[in-house]
């Protein structure tokens, strides 16, 4: 096995709900993810955040941010922001509430930053790990005011301002970037297929954990789900003409 010092994310697990009541549709798997930090010698911390919480972490630490912050019209919005910046200060690994450890997760802990591969977006921000400070989180959170625009769907507003679309649009920014500057620190895309020991990592869960925050986001969503990957496409392409 890898040793500890081999490891470069810190032993840190974040997740996040609008309050401390968690849904009983990932209530086990909140328990179990916590579960696994509680283990003898194993040194994992365990950080859980709500509304409250993250207001106040970001009005601590990134008060700069904090109008903006608070501008977002959906709460799945903030809470995909919220997982950036504590990334950025505190490193670890960031779960969603749907999102099950299947494995054990020391052997990603020796990587500077990872995403998980999704498609069509590219990369999802259901998991994400990083080194505390990476550059990359740093530049994903001086490209949100850039990305913070209504494009009269709520779901291809959301998508494309916080979520998954936005994040691997500025990932591929940032590896045009990172290929002219090598001190730029690596992101690790992890292909279910190509990852240490050909299983996946983690377990997606039945449901949506942002569901609860913006139901209907996710009701238009179901109706007009056509519509939306049309609006989706279209968001790509006015970003690109744009940036």
């Amino acid at each position: 096995s890898l040793g500890r010092e081999s490891e470069l994310i810190p032993r840190v697990i974040h997740q996040t709900w609008k309050n401390a009541t968690i849904p009983p549709n990932w209530a086990w798997t909140q328990s179990f993810t916590y579960n696994l930090t509680l283990l003898p010698r194993e040194n994992w911390t365990y950080m859980f955040w709500t509304d409250a919480s993250a207001l106040t972490f970001i009005s601590t630490h990134y008060p700069q941010y904090l109008s903006l912050y608070e501008r977002y019209k959906y709460g799945i919005q903030r809470a995909d922001v919220l997982r950036y910046f504590l990334l950025h200060h505190y490193g670890g690994i960031y779960l969603d509430l749907d999102i099950a450890p299947y494995r054990r997760l020391e052997a990603l802990l020796t990587l500077p930053a990872w995403a998980c591969e999704t498609t069509p977006t590219g990369i999802s921000n259901d998991a994400l790990g990083s080194v505390k400070g990476h550059p990359f989180y740093r530049f994903v959170i001086d490209s949100l005011k850039h990305y913070q625009r209504d494009w009269g769907s709520a779901y291809v507003t959301v998508m494309a301002s916080t979520g998954p679309l936005f994040l691997s649009l500025v990932l591929r920014e940032y590896e045009k970037l990172r290929s002219k500057d090598m001190d730029l620190g690596r992101v690790i895309v992890l292909r279910s297929e190509e990852n240490i020991t050909g299983h996946n990592f983690f377990l997606n869960v039945e449901g949506r954990s942002w569901q609860g925050r913006d139901e209907k986001v996710i009701a238009w969503f179901e109706r007009h789900w056509r519509v939306t990957i049309v609006l989706a496409l279209g968001a790509m392409i006015g970003i690109f003409e744009v940036g």
